[in-house]
Parts: structure tokens; C-alpha cells; sequence
């Protein structure tokens, strides 16, 4: 099985978030001012380049990011992922 690195595991999750965000109506200042009050220290400007795959952030980054969508969109029944969710089976929790 390939092992598949940071940046491929990053744009996985960024799709995944952008998917939620859009189906649940979430705007990119109140996921980032979210993002924030969870402990994230990026810009708007960063998190939007990530979004646009512009930009790999680190994976504690990429998980608040998820972890303030997920608590913005409660109740829809998408969830953006983590990644340990976009790693390859067996590499959950590395790095």
C-alpha cells in the first residue's frame, strides 16, 4: 500500500472540510474566528489558502480547523475530517 505523504493527506482533508462548510452553509470568518477560540493560531488569509490548496498546514492545524467546523455545522449530517481519518489504515496517529 502507498504511503501517503503530508501534502496528500493535507488536500484530502481540506476537500473534505470545504464539502461541509458549503453544504452546511458555514462562512470562512465564522470558522475562523471558531478555529481561534479552539487555540488556532493562523489568519483568515492562511486558512483560505489551505482551503484553496494553496497552502499545507500542520496536521494539529488542519484537526482545529475541522474540530470548529464539526462544532459550527452540529447537526448536519456531513463531518469535515481529521487526519487520522485521511491517512492510509495503520498510519493513524503518525507524525
Amino acid at each position: 500500500m502507498p504511503v501517503a505523504d503530508e501534502a496528500t493527506i493535507a488536500r484530502v482533508q481540506a476537500c473534505g472540510l470545504a464539502t461541509v462548510l458549503e453544504a452546511a452553509g458555514v462562512e470562512l470568518d465564522g470558522l475562523w474566528l471558531q478555529y481561534f477560540r479552539l487555540g488556532g493560531d493562523l489568519g483568515v488569509m492562511e486558512v483560505e489558502a489551505y482551503l484553496h490548496h494553496a497552502l499545507v498546514l500542520p496536521a494539529l492545524q488542519r484537526d482545529l480547523l475541522a474540530c470548529a467546523c464539526n462544532e459550527l455545522a452540529e447537526g448536519h449530517p456531513r463531518r469535515a475530517p481529521y487526519a487520522a481519518d485521511c491517512s492510509p489504515a495503520g498510519e493513524a496517529g503518525a507524525g
